[in-house]
């Protein structure tokens, strides 16, 4: 059981103070979350063209790769985790493909 005295509850942030902190790095919430689906919606809408089809890991290694851009630009680009966030994700799918030997379908170009 923490007592009242813990360095738990007294180190421990409140909401407003963490969503201050986030702001100063992700940029406002709103404009942040209007960059990201429509930098998604730009991908996605060039994405089924052809015969590029994947799985949800891709899919959501994409999501997530754009949402951390959508932060750089509407945030601090000088925020060192969002760059290695989309070097983590990036990393996911080649990990994925050797794993589950999936067929990569050529490029018609």
């Amino acid at each position: 059981m923490v007592s009242e005295n813990s360095t738990l509850l007294t180190t421990t942030k409140s909401l407003k103070e963490i969503l201050q902190e986030r702001g100063s790095s992700h940029g406002p919430f709103d404009n942040q979350a209007k960059a990201a689906q429509e930098l998604k919606a730009v991908f996605y809408k060039y994405y089924n063209v052809g015969n590029w089809h994947t799985d949800g890991v891709v899919r959501e290694a994409v999501d997530m790769i754009l949402h951390k851009i959508s932060r750089i630009a509407v945030g601090n680009p000088y925020f060192e985790d969002h760059w290695k966030d989309i070097g983590g994700y990036a990393a996911l799918p080649p990990k994925f493909i050797k794993m589950q030997k999936v067929k990569v379908i050529p490029d018609n170009d």
